[in-house]
């Protein structure tokens, strides 16, 4: 949830911290989503979410990742989950893998790079 900001980005060492992934404002409340494709980060990758407001560049890790890194960096993880989820069925209808990030805390999400398909 980032109401005030003017651009939202999914940052990490699989873009070298750029910009590539644009994050797109779905709700004028502050919702954001963003996607990275799965072939580009591998488990373990680090990653971040990028705000910018008011000429600032503000950085903030993901509230529901499973994994991050050991205080003083502070960069989410992505990993392989041991979870069998037993939604296959709906996931083969799906065609682009996906990460997908729901920047807001009553939302659905499954914090793990390449887990969701969007059509």
């Amino acid at each position: 949830w980032a109401p005030n900001a003017e651009g939202a980005y999914v940052v990490g060492d699989f873009n070298n911290w750029d910009e590539s992934y644009p994050m797109k404002r779905i709700t004028e409340k502050g919702i954001w989503e963003g996607f990275v494709e799965a072939d580009k980060f591998s488990v373990g990758s680090l990653y971040k979410f990028k705000f910018k407001n008011k000429g600032r560049d503000i950085y903030k890790a993901d509230p529901y990742a499973f994994f991050s890194q050991v205080r003083p960096e502070t960069a989410s993880t992505t990993y392989n989950s041991r979870y069998k989820f037993k939604d296959q069925a709906w996931m083969e209808n799906h065609l682009q893998l996906c990460f997908c990030v729901f920047i807001c805390g009553n939302l659905f999400h499954r914090t793990i790079l390449g887990a969701f398909r969007i059509s």
